[in-house]
């Protein structure tokens, strides 16, 4: 692996940090930089318009930033502006959508399947047409979910509200699924929940779902630090890192970046 690699990843607050937590497992001595734009959360409810306009100023810091390779872990931040993220010269781009659509078994029944995402994610049908590609059925059953990202993000113990809410969301479906496919990364905290009110179903989730051939597995050069943006320098969700993620954190201030000023004007 070439020492130049440097990975960046985004997502509208913690949810892309589970993946984080995967890849710096597995590939300790990537450079892996973390951008949390949690001064636009949710991208889930957002106008599309505002959406692109947001995830083209975070593709613009990033090209600008040497990166080398980006991923976005953001399924709406996808749906909604995919052009303008896979079109984004000099940089090899991932998304968590097709990366985790790749990891369903083949043998998967979609129609004994729930879906569920953020309503964005949900409307634009970007999950239904690459799982019909691939699995030649789009019939999968949907969930349209605006309250657990908000509930996820919160600080303090909401374990049991966020446990009821998923409650919910098995009370509205019709039918006990044999697979539950999680469609935006912050559910990936929360996975443990989703199989206590779905026992008899496989939970499938993006954090373990990308793998890189050219990424060293071995060298721990990068001693597994995570190095963290936040564009909305918010207090809670930086405690929210700490108390997930259990490596070494270097908070970087977005104050002094003139790309990160880039990002937020209106």
């Amino acid at each position: 692996m070439s020492s130049k690699v440097k990975l960046g990843i985004f997502d509208s607050g913690i949810g892309g940090l589970s993946v984080a937590n995967f890849l710096i497992d597995r590939y300790p001595a990537v450079e892996t930089w973390y951008l949390a734009d949690s001064l636009f959360l949710p991208y889930g409810t957002k106008a599309e318009h505002l959406v692109k306009d947001r995830v083209a100023k975070l593709m613009r810091f990033f090209s600008s930033g040497n990166f080398t390779h980006v991923i976005c872990a953001c399924n709406t931040a996808y749906a909604l502006a995919g052009d303008i993220i896979d079109g984004t010269p000099d940089l090899r781009v991932s998304n968590v959508t097709q990366a985790l659509i790749h990891t369903l078994p083949t043998h998967i029944n979609l129609g004994k399947s729930l879906l569920v995402a953020t309503p964005n994610t949900i409307k634009s049908g970007i999950y239904q047409k690459y799982l019909g590609r691939i699995h030649g059925l789009d019939n999968i059953h949907i969930s349209a979910n605006s309250t657990l990202v908000e509930l996820i993000e919160e600080p303090g113990d909401n374990r049991e509200s966020i446990y009821h809410e998923i409650l919910e969301i098995a009370h509205n479906c019709s039918f006990k699924p044999e697979t539950v496919i999680l469609g935006c990364t912050h559910y990936n905290w929360v996975v443990g929940e989703f199989q206590k009110v779905f026992p008899r179903a496989i939970i499938y989730d993006s954090r373990g779902a990308f793998e890189f051939s050219d990424f060293d597995q071995n060298s721990s050069g990068n001693d597994g630090k995570l190095r963290f943006f936040d564009t909305g320098q918010s207090e809670h969700l930086q405690e929210l890192v700490e108390n997930k993620y259990h490596r070494t954190v270097e908070h970087l201030s977005l104050e002094d970046s003139s790309l990160i000023q880039d990002i937020n004007q209106s």
